[in-house]
């Protein structure tokens, strides 16, 4: 019963409707425009041990378990603080992360970067790639490990294109199509009962009879029996006394029995005799 009210109502503010729907495709233009297709490309980069040192000459990252720590501790210096802000702003389309690349067993450090366009998703891959050695110099400087002690990284493999990511575009649309269509469903809905409460209040005010109670006339002619059609004989309740016309209608006259007083005759038939004479 509410579907079919609201069905209704949308049908009554067909116009409402229209523009409900107008407005949510321009949400979902403008959804497409302010939310563009990104561009990621991503990059591995390994590290590797230094050669054969002389005595004394150890490097501390190697004493925390390999070159696996050390991935770690490389990936958290590129991700936060200056560096990853330098290259890409915070209030900017690029975006980069650093990790380690956990499918690997090797000491790999894997590069994703994000852009709104390809050739600036490029650009960001090489300032992260060209960045990387110079914080791993720059953390070992902090601990004044020796040259032939230090760690180096090299680069393994990068992408030549960048792939398309239309997620978060798509992801907008949606929300904005169906908020749009919400907002339309409920928005009508509410209008229609706004504007039929207030013509109820107007034929009231101006003595009009409302819609129920015109529906209420009409239930009441359609009871009353039309002259066209038969009506039914009148039936007289058992144990009432009838009419007058009712008992003149049903008194039935008996036949009279023949006089049997002569004299009485004769003086019933002497007027007859006379007005033949």
């Amino acid at each position: 019963m509410y579907l079919a009210d609201i069905l209704a109502g949308l049908g009554r503010r067909w116009w409402a409707v229209v523009l409900g729907v107008l407005a949510t495709a321009g949400l979902a233009v403008a959804a497409f425009v302010l939310v563009p297709t990104s561009y990621t490309a991503q990059a591995s980069m390994l590290l590797l041990p230094p050669g054969d040192t002389p005595d004394g000459a150890t490097n501390p990252f190697l004493d925390l378990g390999g070159l696996q720590p050390a991935s770690d501790v490389l990936a958290r210096a590129l991700s936060d603080g200056t560096v990853h802000d330098t290259i890409a702003p915070p209030n900017g389309p690029a975006t980069f992360t650093v990790d380690r690349d956990t499918t690997s067993s090797g000491p790999l450090v894997l590069i994703q970067v994000k852009d709104s366009t390809p050739t600036a998703a490029m650009q960001i891959l090489d300032a992260v790639v060209t960045q990387t050695p110079k914080t791993l110099d720059a953390l070992q400087n902090d601990l004044s490990v020796k040259a032939q002690s230090r760690i180096q990284i090299v680069e393994v493999v990068r992408s030549d294109v960048p792939n398309a990511d239309s997620k978060s575009q798509l992801r907008a649309i949606l929300v904005a199509v169906a908020g749009g269509l919400a907002a339309t469903l409920f928005g009508t809905k509410l209008l229609d009962s706004f504007l039929l409460r207030r013509s109820a209040a107007r034929q009231q005010r101006d003595g009009a009879p409302s819609k129920p109670q015109e529906e209420d006339a009409l239930a009441f002619l359609d009871d009353v029996p039309d002259k066209d059609e038969p009506r039914e004989a009148l039936r007289v309740p058992v144990g009432r006394v009838p009419t007058t016309s009712a008992r003149a209608t049903h008194t039935q006259v008996e036949p009279t029995e023949p006089m049997s007083d002569p004299a009485v005759a004769e003086d019933l038939a002497e007027p007859a005799g006379k007005s033949g004479r």
